[in-house]
């Protein structure tokens, strides 16, 4: 059993968990972010400013569904209607 037992999550969350490979180091850096803030130019760049690479997005939601289990969770959405 992991630190959370249930995890209630809103079915209309529009938030996006993208991975950002920076070129020149290798590095990842998994970040979360709004579509309309990962749609500006300065998304691709690191606090350097050097550019970023994004090697994948997917809807947060999505990623919970595919991943709650491995924490031992176990997952509920609410909505609005």
């Amino acid at each position: 059993m992991g630190a959370v037992d249930i995890l209630i999550v809103y079915e209309a969350l529009d938030t996006l968990r993208i991975t950002l490979k920076n070129q020149a180091t290798g590095e990842e850096k998994i970040v979360h972010a709004s579509p309309e803030e990962a749609r500006k130019d300065s998304f691709l760049k690191n606090e350097e400013g050097e550019e970023v690479e994004n090697i994948d997005q997917q809807p947060l939601t999505e990623w919970i569904v595919n991943n709650y289990k491995n924490f031992g969770a176990n997952l509920e959405f609410i909505t609005n209607k």
